[in-house]
């Protein structure tokens, strides 16, 4: 028998063993979406020095690319990042702004990421450090404006800093509120046109030497 031969000879007997109302069918779902990667080229790959952890994370990019669990083959995620906007404009972490990124402590994966907006209007940091004794993943962020500080603590957002007019801090007070898992904003933000501004800060006098 040819190698043809032997060829249409399987091809007829699969034929034959499938069912007819199998043929033709294709699996649930399909083709689905093509598998994508982050790229290889990691700026810092973090874990716990103990054993109760299991977490990995990798960074690349100023942004976090993965978060491993609970084996090191197993990607619960795939790129977490910040998007700003000012109402007009919106600048994506990972395309539009600045990166740089340090190991804050020589004993331990502990990695500290910037992005900066390129015209100064903005910085991001996030600081990154899995907890030994749980598998979590600790993030401290903050965001830094010309003319806003903003940080979060405990689902709590705080407003820190100088807007042009009420209509500006209330607007921006409502994009914190609707931002999910805010428990409650607190702002100290002051207006610009604000009398107490203008008043110079009274600065004592130094204590004489004896």
């Amino acid at each position: 028998m040819t190698s043809r031969s032997r060829s249409q000879w399987l091809a007829l007997c699969w034929l034959l063993a499938v069912p007819p109302a199998l043929l033709g069918q294709s699996a649930p779902g399909g083709p689905g979406e093509r598998p994508t990667w982050t790229p290889a080229s990691k700026d810092g790959i973090g874990t716990s020095f103990t054993t109760e952890s299991k977490v990995w994370f990798t960074l690349q990019g100023g942004i976090l690319t993965e978060v491993y669990y609970p084996r090191v083959d197993m990607a619960d995620v795939h790129g977490l990042e910040f998007a700003v906007s000012d109402g007009k404009q919106v600048w994506i972490e990972s395309r539009d702004m600045r990166h740089a990124i340090e190991r804050i402590e020589p004993q331990a994966l502990l990695f500290r990421q910037t992005s900066s907006d390129p015209a100064g209007r903005f910085t991001i940091t996030k600081t990154y450090a899995t907890d030994p004794e749980r598998n979590t993943l600790l993030i401290d962020s903050r965001v830094r404006s010309i003319n806003y500080n903003v940080d979060c603590v405990a689902g709590t957002i705080y407003l820190m800093g100088v807007a042009q007019n009420q209509a500006e801090l209330q607007r921006v007070i409502d994009h914190a509120r609707d931002i999910p898992y805010v428990r409650g904003v607190v702002s100290f933000v002051r207006l610009k046109n604000d009398p107490a501004r203008q008043q110079p800060v009274p600065v004592q006098p130094a204590a004489a030497t004896p």
